[in-house]
């Protein structure tokens, strides 16, 4: 849950390039995020599994449970759609900055 609310406030970065060049790092960056996000998508797949797992075994601390997935659920979505917003605010500046340096 640390690293979604990190990547979160990283991905909702309101910093869009200085130029051209600063704007395509900043792309890159974003995209070896994304990176990232496939490899946690695994880890969130068998947090999903767990606790389903728990839940259907009726664990005493079944609520607190099914809570706290759901929680989890919605910031890891919430950080998807942040990082697509992201990519597409940066590709828009990088447009600018490109249509500047040509004029």
């Amino acid at each position: 849950e640390a690293w979604v609310r990190e990547q979160d406030g990283i991905v909702k970065s309101k910093e869009m390039g200085k130029d051209v060049n600063h704007t395509s790092h900043l792309i890159k960056q974003l995209t070896e995020r994304e990176s990232l996000n496939d490899t946690h998508s695994k880890n969130m797949s068998e947090i999903k599994a767990a606790s389903l797992s728990l839940l259907s075994s009726g664990h005493p601390l079944g609520q607190a449970i099914a809570k706290r997935h759901e929680e989890l659920e919605n910031k890891w979505s919430r950080l998807g759609v942040a990082t697509q917003e992201r990519k597409s605010a940066l590709g828009a500046s990088k447009h600018v900055q490109t249509f500047k340096n040509d004029v």
